[in-house]
């Protein structure tokens, strides 16, 4: 009896093993996603949340100044500025994510986002006390500005700018930063009608004045739970569209940055950038590999640059400040300053832009925007966030320090944004990853243990018919069965 007991024993292992093996190998993908959903989640006690509401420090801020080192020869015609790169200065950034609100009703989660910036001496070949000499941004401004006025007030603008300041500034790295200088070119835009509140006029110029620990505005993204996508921005400051632009540009919509959807697919994606007020494309174009994992490469190309010559639609988002392929406007939703954006060096831009400036040298390897994002979950694997800031001048014949100006979009600085998965957390991504090739390699492995128990108990039986008991039929298929030779013989 305990024999008999024994060999079905074998027979309902066997079949065990083949139907658990086939049950996880066919069901491997749903098993996958309700891992993965549960993995990319952004709810409370989530691993994910845990790792977004207090990031480890690993996203570096570096910035590079064009220095100008012949502002005497402005007005010749016959020489160009003539720039050097001084950098980089960096800083480590840190986001802070703050009255943060889950949805349920619509699976979204609400949150405040501020950075703060934090000099990196120790991986800064230069010093914040370092001088450098740019174009007057404020007398440029000024300028700019000042030709929607009327005659008198131009004229009254004119003698402001040559009498307080010169075409030229000369500060150190920590005034053009984050501590910002006094400047009477400020009372200036607080005496005549720029256009621009008199409450946002700072107390001191900085480009970064008054930016460290500032928030970048109200986020509403997807929480990765229910048909919500995990990353997706629904809208910003309460709305989901801006006043700023024209037509279809004017709306929110894209990744917060913070994540990107699952399951990628190659074609251009979007993020949304707080600071231009607008979604910001990226094209797909290959491959990379990040500490051993694939993911998708994703670069500033036409779909940003394009002024709408090649791109119907993208004229919307330059205004009435459209220019040469290659650059936009940088603040149209910060008062409509001079201000314009382009990669490094003018990289993928009209080649006409660096030839007006001597020092320009673009490279794709150094002066490329790129990111690299694993498709299957949307994760970031390395972003080399890279862009440079240069201001417009011509010749404002109603203004005597820019009657003679040459046409020109004048080099700032650039900056560069830098992060990349840190080593563990590639590992960690990896093992998330093969689960699937795990689910389906375990079910595959007990279907074959349950078919060799299987054949080789038939085998054994098959051999040894002399020694099976009447009731072993109940174990084994009518077909294989070697009692039902026997009874034949009978």
């Amino acid at each position: 009896m305990k024999v008999k007991k024994y060999r079905c024993g074998l027979t309902a292992v066997s079949l065990s093993f083949i139907i658990v093996g086939a049950t996880l190998a066919i069901s491997s993908i749903k098993i996958y996603d309700v891992i993965l959903k549960k993995v990319l989640d952004l709810t409370p006690g989530g691993i994910l949340y845990k790792e977004w509401i207090k990031p480890p420090p690993s996203m570096t801020f570096d910035i590079y100044f064009f220095n100008w080192t012949n502002p005497e020869d402005f007005y010749n015609k016959s020489t160009k500025p003539i720039v050097t790169e001084v950098g980089p200065f960096r800083f480590d950034m840190l986001p802070e994510r703050s009255n943060v609100t889950f949805n349920p009703s619509n699976d979204t989660l609400t949150y405040d986002l501020r950075r703060w910036y934090r000099f990196n001496e120790a991986e800064s070949p230069f010093g914040l006390d370092t001088k450098v000499t740019i174009l007057n941004q404020l007398s440029a401004a000024a300028a700019y500005k000042s030709q929607e006025m009327n005659f008198i007030m131009k004229a009254s603008v004119s003698v402001s700018i040559s009498s307080m300041t010169e075409v030229y500034m000369t500060r150190s790295v920590r005034e053009l930063l984050f501590e910002g200088s006094q400047e009477t070119m400020l009372d200036v835009f607080r005496k005549f009608p720029f256009g621009v509140s008199k409450d946002d006029i700072p107390e001191r110029f900085g480009y970064f004045f008054g930016k460290n620990g500032s928030s970048d505005g109200t986020f509403n993204i997807g929480t990765g739970h229910g048909d919500k996508k995990l990353g997706m921005l629904f809208n910003w400051n309460g709305q989901n569209y801006t006043r700023f632009y024209g037509d279809s540009c004017n709306t929110v919509e894209g990744a917060s940055a913070d994540f990107f959807t699952d399951n990628i697919e190659k074609k251009t994606i979007f993020i949304y950038n707080p600071e231009l007020c607008r979604r910001f494309p990226l094209d797909f174009v290959g491959k990379s590999t990040v500490h051993g994992i694939e993911g998708y490469r994703f670069e500033v190309g036409a779909s940003l640059l394009d002024n709408g010559s090649t791109i119907a639609g993208n004229e919307c988002f330059c205004a009435d400040q459209c220019m040469r392929n290659g650059v936009f406007p940088a603040t149209l939703c910060k008062g409509h300053a001079n201000n314009f954006l382009s990669l490094p060096h003018f990289h993928k831009a009209d080649p006409y832009y660096a030839s007006l400036v001597e020092g320009m040298k673009p490279d794709p390897k150094k002066h490329n925007f790129y990111l690299v994002v694993e498709p299957t979950t949307g994760i970031l694997l390395k972003m080399e966030a890279r862009l440079q800031m240069s201001i417009f001048v011509t010749q404002f014949p109603s203004i005597s320090m820019f009657r003679e100006a040459p046409t020109l979009l004048f080099p700032i600085m650039r900056f560069q944004n830098s992060v990349k998965i840190p080593e563990v957390g590639a590992f960690s991504l990896g093992i998330l990853l093969s689960l699937k090739g795990v689910v389906i390699c375990i079910g595959s492995i007990l279907v074959l243990i349950g078919t060799l128990i299987y054949l080789i108990f038939v085998f054994e039986l098959g051999r040894k018919k002399d020694l099976i008991h009447e009731e072993d039929r109940y174990c084994l298929p009518e077909e294989i069965n070697p009692l039902k030779e026997k009874q034949k013989e009978i």
